[in-house]
């Protein structure tokens, strides 16, 4: 755990010897990433010792992106062992201080690894100041926190954090057994087009294998294929395994636990959640193109409309979480119309062109008919594989939604009669003619005075002789009722307001 680019998917390239850090997108892992890596211990190479035996450490390795909070708090209970990885140029940052909370309100042992050390900047005695300030007092500060400082990029130090993490595990005694009942953790849930729900787990003890039914508290499965963290497809896997399990009968939820006995809750399973719906009565679009933006008919609370898709279940927490903070900062509410993980289908397009919605999806794939679909009836769709890419797409959009619509002038009339004074409402007949443009019902205008004063109206109505109309156009002398606070006398100029 650790902050963002403070080299935690480094540290896991560098001990499982592939690249795969770099190709990471934006450089930082974007959901929970599960593998498992064998080490030789130091004395393997004792003769009494059986130097053939490894022995394996499953990683969890949680993103250090603040939207990630609710991924890092589940890595943080799933876990045996926490190796907090900080930056010894940066020292503690806010996802630092927030992973240490987490480890401590756990009380799961820990190791602090001080990365980066091979850079001329590092300064790991600051970064030990900082930790003691929290009472984190590391073992050559006079406490008892394991404190090592290693290099991702050169390996200075990774032999003796892995020694380390070995000789903890001994201390605390942590021991499974593949006989045992099975459990786990959900930790992952998807929709894929050819798999179906897919669920990736962490089996926490005993052993699973191919056509067991296991259970979660609002799903269950009757295991149709097991995938171990290298994408292999297995017969069984056992305790400390992160596991790829296809089978169920609907997504379970990430964070529950499974096990081979049916919970009570699972007979009564609930549906999946309504999306949130707004009247069509209550709001009108902006426009025909899904701009998101709605508001109340008086002109009063603005929403913003929005259909969320994420690849899996934890990436659509951090966008949620996203959406939910940049709305805060803004006088707009955001009406979530449906949330879901998995590709981008019909269905989902069909709920944002009804309800007028974006669409903000955070790498999910979508196939040629989707865009296609997307395309034809003109439905936004903000997408972005790297979350805080994805994030300034989302402040530009709102910084735009959030400007004052230009107005332009669609028509001129000259008042050429006063038919009748104004009443308590400010309500008033007069006649003129149009002579440029047009003008309609309940349109907005304005008329300048002699003295330069500015003065706003409405229409209210509008009539040709006897005959009452919704718009007019040039040339035409017409009569209106209008509204307006202030004194409309002949000469006057109107002009009509549009956006």
């Amino acid at each position: 755990m650790g902050h963002v680019d403070h080299g935690k998917t480094s540290l896991l390239d560098y001990i499982r010897k592939a690249r795969v850090a770099a190709r990471e997108a934006g450089g930082i892992t974007q959901h929970v990433g599960a593998y498992v890596v064998r080490h030789q211990s130091s004395d393997a190479g004792n003769q009494m010792s059986d130097v053939r035996e490894m022995k394996e450490i499953t990683f969890i390795d949680t993103p250090g992106h603040e939207a990630f909070s609710k991924i890092r708090e589940r890595g943080a209970k799933l876990a045996d062992i926490a190796v907090l990885v900080i930056a010894a140029e940066e020292g503690l940052k806010p996802q630092t201080r927030e992973a240490l909370k987490l480890i401590q309100d756990s009380k799961m042992p820990f190791v602090i690894a001080l990365n980066k050390i091979d850079l001329p900047n590092a300064n790991q005695d600051r970064v030990k100041q900082q930790l003691a300030e929290l009472e984190v007092y590391v073992e050559d500060w006079g406490g008892k926190i394991p404190c090592l400082g290693i290099s991702a990029k050169t390996g200075q130090g990774i032999n003796e954090l892995l020694e380390m993490i070995l000789l903890m595990a001994e201390m605390e005694e942590l021991k499974a057994s593949p006989e045992a009942e099975p459990k786990g953790v959900i930790i992952e849930s998807s929709l894929e087009p050819q798999e179906g729900v897919t669920a990736t787990a962490i089996i926490l003890d005993g052993k699973i294998s191919l056509g067991q039914t296991i259970y979660t508290e609002t799903a269950e499965a009757k295991i149709k294929s097991l995938e171990n963290f290298l994408g292999e497809r297995v017969k069984s896997l056992s305790f400390s395994s992160p596991a790829v399990i296809t089978g169920w009968d609907k997504q379970p939820l990430v964070g529950e636990t499974f096990s081979t006995q049916p919970s009570d809750s699972v007979q009564n399973k609930p549906e999946a959640p309504v999306p949130q719906e707004i009247s069509a009565d209550a709001i009108t679009p902006a426009s025909t193109e899904n701009s998101g933006m709605v508001n109340s008919p008086a002109g009063g609370e603005k929403t913003f409309s929005l259909v969320l898709k994420a690849d899996v279940a934890g990436s659509l927490e951090a966008l949620e979480a996203i959406v939910n903070q940049l709305f805060v900062e803004t006088e707009i509410k955001p009406i979530i119309q449906e949330k879901s993980a998995g590709p981008i289908n019909l269905a989902n397009l069909k709920i944002a062109e009804s309800t007028g919605s974006v669409v903000i999806s955070f790498r999910s794939k979508m196939n040629l008919d989707v865009k296609n679909y997307a395309k034809d009836r003109k439905i936004k769709i903000f997408e972005s594989g790297i979350i805080y890419e994805l994030q300034e797409k989302l402040k530009k959009l709102l910084v735009e939604t959030q400007k004052p619509d230009e107005e332009k002038i669609s028509g001129q009339l000259e008042i050429l009669e006063i038919f009748s004074e104004k009443d308590k409402k400010n309500h008033q007949v007069v006649g003129g003619r149009l002579f440029e443009g047009r003008v309609k019902k309940n349109q907005r205008f304005s008329f300048k005075k002699t003295d330069g004063q500015v003065f706003d109206g409405k229409v209210l109505s509008i009539k040709k002789g006897k005959q009452a109309m919704e718009s007019a156009e040039a040339v035409n002398e017409i009569g209106l009722q209008i509204e307006t606070s202030g004194a409309v006398e002949k000469g006057d100029n109107f002009e009509f307001r549009e956006k």
